[in-house]
């Protein structure tokens, strides 16, 4: 699979004029995310346990368009109040936009079971760089929770903003 492909799905999600993290369409109108990044956006608790109301806005920054989308929360999984929880399911947000430009394209998401020893790309956009970096690396194993460890290896870390 040509990996560009993968641009047009890549949204920035903001607070006002700040970009707080990045998500990306996985079918038509809806993107995935992360719980506290829409927290930052709407100004509420990551650990907040009913699902968030309020617009967001998103924009599309890899397909040279200026234009803003309303989206909103559809599916919430907070981040868990408790500093060592065993939850596998926390910090997903769905999001629901109205409207998108015609080029934006939706992902694939693939499913596997030893995903170890293979290289990743993602895009951010870290404190003060609101238009965005790539960091590449290398997925690790998964922790007591199922959540796999990524071992960047060029450029940036992967930090606030990359969420």
């Amino acid at each position: 699979m040509d990996f560009n492909a993968h641009k047009t799905s890549i949204i920035r999600i903001f607070y006002h004029d700040q970009v707080v993290g990045i998500g990306f369409l996985v079918s038509e109108h809806y993107a995935l995310t992360c719980a506290h990044v829409v927290a930052e956006a709407l100004l509420i608790d990551s650990t907040t346990q009913s699902r968030p109301e309020g617009e967001i806005k998103v924009d599309f920054p890899l397909l040279n368009s200026k234009d803003k989308f309303s989206a909103r929360v559809v599916c919430w999984h907070p981040v868990s109040p408790l500093q060592d929880s065993e939850e596998a399911i926390e910090d997903i947000a769905v999001l629901k936009l109205d409207n998108l430009p015609a080029s934006a394209n939706a992902t694939r998401l693939l499913l596997s079971e030893n995903l170890a020893n293979n290289r990743f790309k993602v895009f951010g956009c870290p404190q003060n760089v609101s238009f965005g970096v790539w960091v590449t690396g290398v997925l690790s194993e998964q922790n007591a929770k199922q959540w796999i460890q990524l071992e960047t290896l060029t450029g940036y870390g992967i930090e606030p903003g990359f969420s």
